[in-house]
């Protein structure tokens, strides 16, 4: 038997990549990334149309990832809060204004 040294088919490289001209993905209406495919209906980045945002958990380990809770890092209070802080510090002394604020008032 002759074993042909020529390969059937077409070439992995520069011929191939021009029938690489498939969409599958489109803009997603939630996260605004080209990410929603549009035969899943699904958005691979946010899991539109869940009701809960997708998290990227691959900088995690593998133990981290699977007892991560969805949610957590997207509740309120979970970032630094200088919001919150600066309304507590301002409660605690009765919400004076500054002396700056109430010479202009007074203008």
């Amino acid at each position: 038997a002759v074993v042909s040294t020529q390969s059937t088919g077409m070439p992995k490289g520069t011929t191939s990549n021009g029938k690489k001209n498939k969409r599958n993905h489109e803009v997603c209406n939630r996260c605004n990334k080209n990410s929603y495919h549009k035969q899943k209906q699904k958005c691979a980045s946010c899991a539109y149309p869940a009701p809960k945002w997708r998290r990227d958990l691959s900088d995690k380990t593998k133990e981290k990832r699977l007892t991560y809770s969805n949610v957590e890092g997207k509740k309120s209070r979970s970032g630094n809060m200088t919001h919150i802080k600066n309304v507590v510090r301002k409660r605690r002394s009765g919400f004076k204004m500054s002396n700056l604020v109430l010479n202009a008032l007074k203008k």
